[in-house]
Formats: C-alpha cells, structure tokens, sequence
C-alpha cells in the first residue's frame, strides 16, 4: 500500500488503483480459501488411513462444515443486508 497514489492525484488514476487493488485482494481471498479446503479435505483424506467408514465421515463432516460457513456465515448475513 505503500505505492498508492496519493488522495490529491487524479481522480481517475484513484479509481484505476481501487480497482486493482480490490482485483487483488478478491484474488488472494479465492486462493487462501482453496488451499484452506484443500488442508481440511486433506485432513478428511487421512481418515482413509483408519477406515473407510471413518473417511467418508470426515469427508461428510468437512463438506458439512464448508457449507455452513460458505452460506449461513455471519459474513454473509451482513452482505445480504446491504
């Protein structure tokens, strides 16, 4: 942030860097939740190792748990407000 123009240059070249800088922040955000899933179905994945009825749990649990938290989270709740 170090880099951003500052709030008396031209109003275009603002807008241009908010909207990267919002491109880049979306961006990051998609990336730590893949590799967030990524470790929780790894995790899941390991279950395979005990059983397979312990697996397919873990995996249900994981699945259940992402869906909670991608559509009833709290987050959201304030988004939809807006």
């Amino acid at each position: 942030m170090g880099a951003a123009p500052s709030d008396q240059a031209d109003p275009d070249e603002l807008s241009k860097f908010v909207a990267r800088s919002a491109e880049l922040a979306g961006s990051a955000s998609n990336t730590f939740n893949y590799g967030l899933r990524a470790y929780y179905f790894g995790m899941a994945a390991l279950a395979w190792f005990l059983n397979s009825w312990v697996f397919m749990a873990g995996t249900t649990f994981v699945v259940a748990i992402l869906y909670i938290r991608e559509f009833h989270s709290g987050a959201l709740k304030v988004l939809s407000r807006a």
